[in-house]
């Protein structure tokens, strides 16, 4: 008989543990996510009221490295960059304090006195505490061309950026034994690129790139586009224009001046 009871004290007390342990993780995870809720909601609500503390500010011009090109350091002074923090931010991967700003690579970007970080991690300081978001990798990629306007002296953009269209185009591009030549009253108006070489020609321009810019938000100018894909125009001898759909950016790829010159020669050629 003892035996027994000793044997239901320890079923019971396993249940109790078990039932304790669920009720402790069934609320911790709840006050977690509406921690990170409530960081959100307070620095978006900061974000949107920056929008009416930029409507006086002076502008802060860029500062650059003169030797590298690189930005080092933006002070946020329009309504447009919020509205891109406040996109990037909501999407953030992870949301947590931090006890200490930790030492950030460039280009450093300050909006108002309470928010400051870089592409990849921005920290909002709320009273005597520091939330840290990190941004999704992808948008961290956006953000820095974004912010910067210069993404190809970055290799990391460089990289990512141009590995991800050639890819794209190598699968896009219904190879042909030739070119399409577009004619109009005689003179030559555009090529349609399908053959293996010169899909290979406009793929070293862009690797090789001397800028990369986000012109989501440009005002461009009609422009002829000579060099096609799949019946659209795509660039010129000089650029190369796609939309990035991992950020959903609309980004001009600038060729070298060399590559240009090769790459207009090498099209005049199969005339």
């Amino acid at each position: 008989m003892v035996i027994i009871m000793k044997k239901k004290t320890v079923v019971v007390s396993v249940v109790l543990f078990l039932v304790l342990a669920c009720g402790i993780a069934i609320y911790a995870r709840p006050k977690h996510a509406s921690d990170k809720e409530e960081y959100l909601a307070e620095v978006l609500l900061y974000l949107e009221g920056q929008k009416t503390a930029m409507e006086n500010a002076e502008s802060i011009p860029l500062e650059t490295d003169p030797q590298t090109g690189r930005v080092i350091e933006i002070h946020t002074d329009n309504n447009s960059m919020i509205d891109k923090t406040i996109a990037l931010i909501s999407r953030a991967d992870e949301v947590k304090p931090v006890k200490s700003l930790p030492p950030l690579e460039y280009p450093l970007v300050y909006i108002g006195d309470k928010l400051r970080g870089n592409n990849e991690r921005l920290y909002f300081f709320r009273g005597s505490q520091m939330i840290e978001f990190t941004l999704k990798q992808t948008d961290q990629i956006g953000y820095l061309i974004y912010l910067t306007g210069a993404g190809a002296v970055y290799p990391q953009v460089r990289a990512t950026i141009t590995d991800a269209v050639i890819g794209r185009l190598q699968k896009e591009i219904a190879l042909r034994d030739e070119d399409t030549l577009i004619f109009n009253n005689g003179c030559f108006e555009a090529i349609e690129i399908e053959t293996q070489e010169s899909s290979e020609q406009l793929f070293q321009c862009i690797r090789n790139c001397v800028q990369i810019m986000d012109l989501t938000d440009v005002s461009l100018e009609p422009m002829e586009l000579p060099i096609q894909i799949n019946g659209q125009g795509v660039g010129t001898y000089q650029a190369f224009f796609t939309t990035y759909p991992e950020t959903n950016q609309y980004i001009g790829i600038y060729f070298s001046s060399e590559d240009s010159e090769c790459f207009y020669n090498y099209v005049m050629g199969l005339q």
